[in-house]
């Protein structure tokens, strides 16, 4: 190759490698772009799903990790758009499904809680106003160690369809 050929093979080289990183330093990012880290913790992919219109209620799922050698308590979560509560589902030998009151949610150290669909979830009741896929809602929680952190919810509507026959009569 001339010396000219070979300048323009190491352009052609840095520029295409150039925009490789650049691809791949967005799609890791947009990769992680849901998850919040604050001092010790750090949330995950917190979304709200939604199964319609008219809906009073709404359930909040996320994983919470705990990257300390101590125990971490998220003691209270806080909304403007509902009442918000920890729940724990449970289902009866009848196959009636429960919802338990929990004052605060305990997070083993160098552990993480899952809140999902049929176990512990934050419960958001008397909603303001309709949840609307793609409008996030902001919400807080609020730690005994690490303070309190404002996350972001992902509001998306949902393709699942979840049958539970719940008991609500010891809703808050």
């Amino acid at each position: 190759l001339y010396p000219y050929q070979r300048k323009i093979l190491l352009e052609v080289f840095m520029k295409l490698f150039n925009f490789t990183l650049c691809i791949f330093i967005c799609f890791t990012t947009l990769a992680n772009g849901h998850d919040f880290t604050f001092k010790h913790v750090t949330i995950k992919h917190p979304i709200i799903p939604v199964f319609g219109q008219k809906m009073k209620t709404a359930a909040g799922y996320m994983t919470v990790s705990n990257s300390s050698n101590q125990p971490e308590k998220i003691l209270a979560v806080k909304t403007n758009f509902a009442k918000a509560m920890f729940h724990e589902s449970s289902v009866d030998g009848n196959g009636v499904a429960r919802m338990k009151h929990i004052d605060e949610v305990l997070i083993p150290p160098n552990s993480s809680i899952q809140f999902e669909h049929g176990g512990l979830h934050i419960m958001f009741i008397r909603l303001e106003e309709q949840l609307e896929p793609y409008v996030d809602q902001m919400v807080t929680l609020i730690f005994e160690k690490a303070g309190e952190i404002e996350i972001t919810f992902m509001v998306e509507a949902s393709n699942k369809e979840y049958k539970m026959d719940m008991d609500h009569s010891k809703d808050n």
